[in-house]
């Protein structure tokens, strides 16, 4: 393993706008090189062995964030999109897309444990407290699939009739999901496993990606590929506002401590951040990141930000540069 590299604050500027004394000022603290891996996808952190998993293609390797390592990886997870945990299960899951299953794994010792089907292509994953289940947003199924973490099994589909690409829970039996084809918000009883609303974003948002959700003002917050987020009123679909972001956002995150909300783009290599003021929101910061860092991660007890993009490392053979990738940590 290299060693970290720790970045001065002049050479990854940070640009602050509208910032206020009661906030944090987000900047690059750190860079960390990491093995080589095929792709990269999302980012999850567990909170409770402070381990970092990162897709990456065909695994996922799992970074301790206290010793600065890679201590671990998931195999058997061709395709893998996203993790989910139950930490109450010691149960962590992966969204294999070419595999079109989900991998289930032991949080404490990295084991596996079984594959669960699902439909098409499992993108996002996520643990829904309200159902108790495992939700995997199916893009070539058009679907939503079910599975219960104690069981292990597919207990069904909710069909979509659009293609997900990212699905949030509000904890109160309702699922939210961005269809990236449609441009649409669709809200389903997660209970009942039934469609409840479709919420258009049409004229507003092109090929929504990523989706927070804050539950103290029961907004939601789409990223759109027309560099923009679109605050949505939860309860209503009614569009508050929108705002400028970055180009080719793919993640977007709410932090409950700090009453901020975050969007990841890649194609400008920057970190957007976003707050609320009598009523209204506004971009605080712009963080220059890395060109490609698209998606996050958040440590809701450091409020420290994890994204991961490819970097060019020089190998000692005489065959050029090879694809290597960093970790990028913002620190508050």
């Amino acid at each position: 393993m290299k060693l970290t590299r720790i970045l001065a604050l002049a050479l990854l500027a940070t640009t602050s706008t509208c910032g206020h004394a009661d906030e944090p000022a987000y900047h690059v603290s750190q860079i960390q090189p990491l093995d080589n891996g095929q792709h990269w996808d999302y980012l999850a952190y567990d909170a409770d062995h402070h381990h970092l998993f990162i897709a990456h293609g065909d695994h996922a390797d799992v970074y301790d964030t206290l010793s600065h390592q890679l201590v671990g990886r998931i195999d058997h997870t061709s395709g893998i999109h996203g993790i989910a945990f139950v930490p109450r299960l010691d149960l962590g899951f992966t969204s294999n897309g070419k595999r079109n299953d989900v991998t289930a794994f032991r949080l404490s010792t990295l084991k596996t444990v079984t594959s669960i089907p699902t439909e098409g292509n499992p993108d996002a994953i996520l643990y829904d407290p309200a159902s108790g289940h495992i939700v995997t947003a199916n893009g070539k199924g058009r679907s939503l699939t079910i599975i219960d973490p104690q069981s292990l099994r597919n207990i069904g589909n909710i069909q979509m009739d659009a293609r997900p690409e990212y699905t949030i829970a509000d904890g109160k039996g309702s699922l939210f999901t961005n269809a990236e084809d449609k441009n649409q918000i669709i809200q389903t009883d997660s209970l009942h496993g039934k469609v409840l609303h479709r919420y258009s974003m049409t004229g507003t948002c092109d090929a929504p990606s990523g989706l927070a959700y804050d539950p103290a003002t029961r907004h939601l917050f789409s990223v759109c590929q027309n560099h923009v987020m679109v605050v949505m009123d939860a309860q209503t679909g009614k569009i508050v506002q929108t705002l400028s972001i970055g180009d080719d956002p793919d993640a977007a995150i709410h932090d409950h401590q700090h009453h901020l909300v975050f969007s990841s783009n890649g194609g400008s290599g920057t970190l957007t951040v976003i707050g609320e003021r009598n009523g209204r929101y506004e971009v605080r910061q712009t963080v220059r990141t890395a060109p490609g860092a698209r998606t996050m991660a958040l440590d809701e007890t450091s409020g420290k930000i994890y994204l991961v993009t490819r970097s060019k490392q020089t190998p000692n053979d005489e065959k050029g540069a090879t694809d290597g990738f960093e970790l990028i940590t913002v620190s508050p």
